[in-house]
């Protein structure tokens, strides 16, 4: 939903302006903390050993998130709505461990595979979990076919997704 609400504002912001020159109004600070929270979490997933990544992901995963929010949140009050949803995601994890899937839904949207993988427990970042903390954050959410990507997603995916839209809809004047 984030990638394609973003591409979604890209496409219209262009049909609006019939150009690209609204991407120089953007002006994000701190954008090292977007970009350093990246390449750490990709460094920390390629070279650490599978032990401590299977033991820490949910750490790794939550300390990133609280990252690129301290990015959404130095960008202005629109961008914070994704800063308070990437905040809520960083939560669930660190206090479940992993993003809690509603199994239910997820047989329902997710193909076979997917959804084997996370009920044999081979999935880092989500899983069947019975009673999660904050259950009404975690993905419960059904996005169903025909939607060509169905899935779930959590209020903290929205929120992402509609800071981001907006923030590329608007222009340096709003």
């Amino acid at each position: 939903m984030i990638v394609e609400l973003t591409l979604l504002g890209f496409i219209i912001r262009y049909i609006k302006d019939k150009n690209f020159k609204f991407l120089d109004e953007f002006n994000l600070k701190n954008i090292k903390f977007l970009l350093s929270g990246i390449i750490v979490k990709l460094f920390i997933i390629n070279f650490l050993n599978n032990d401590f990544l299977t033991r820490y992901y949910y750490l790794i995963d939550a300390i990133f998130l609280l990252v690129i929010s301290f990015f959404f949140f130095s960008n202005g009050k629109i961008l914070a709505i994704s800063g308070l949803g990437n905040m809520l995601n960083a939560l669930v994890v660190l206090l479940n461990k992993k993003m809690p899937v509603a199994e239910k839904f997820a047989y329902l949207v997710m193909d076979n595979s997917k959804y084997e993988m996370i009920k044999n427990g081979n999935v880092l970042t989500h899983g069947f979990i019975n009673n999660p903390k904050l259950r009404i954050f975690s993905d419960i959410i059904p996005i169903p076919k025909p939607y060509i990507y169905p899935r779930l997603i959590s209020v903290g995916d929205i929120l992402i997704s509609i800071g981001i839209f907006i923030f590329i809809l608007s222009s340096k004047e709003n």
